[in-house]
């Protein structure tokens, strides 16, 4: 009975001393080979008779993942197609309420156009420019991708056009 206390008190300190040491002593470096990344390459040739594809061998002259990969330069993008001339907004337009009522949503505005005030909906025309929103506290036109935005408190709002 005593010998088996012994052995196994003998397991517990050979264990605790393991645990330190590993814990304690830093690791080795590793001695074996280091990888150094190549880039692939095509391996075989194209089998007698067979159509040569030099789409996979323009692939694999310029890889994806590549440590010396860098952007297109704004040269090699082509030449640049110039924007149509933007277009200016109504003139004098002002938001002057907002009624919503269950689905639907109307803004009364008042321009160089039409000093007496319209109604408008989404989707309606105001000159070249689309009613495109319409929430509680300012409307928004869209012409294009160009798109202007209409306050009911233009003070308080300051991406508003005043």
């Amino acid at each position: 009975m005593m010998t088996i206390l012994l052995c196994e008190a003998a397991m517990v300190v050979a264990a605790m001393a393991f645990a330190v040491s590993a814990f304690f002593t830093e690791a080795p470096a590793p001695t074996g080979p280091s990888f150094e990344w190549k880039a692939p390459t095509l391996t075989h040739a194209a089998p007698k008779g067979a159509r040569s594809n030099k789409v996979d061998l323009h692939t694999l002259s310029r890889p994806i993942f590549s440590k010396t990969r860098r952007p297109a330069s704004a040269a090699s993008a082509g030449p640049r197609i110039p924007e149509p001339a933007a277009l200016p907004p109504p003139p004098g337009v002002s938001l002057k309420g907002i009624v919503s009522y269950k689905s639907m949503v109307r803004a009364f505005l008042t321009s160089a156009n039409s000093p007496q005030g319209e109604w408008k909906t989404i989707g309606d025309k105001l000159g070249s420019w689309t009613v495109d929103r319409i929430e509680r506290d300012h409307l928004a036109l869209k012409n294009g991708t160009r798109s202007l935005k209409y306050s009911l408190y233009p003070e308080l709002d300051p991406d508003a056009v005043r």
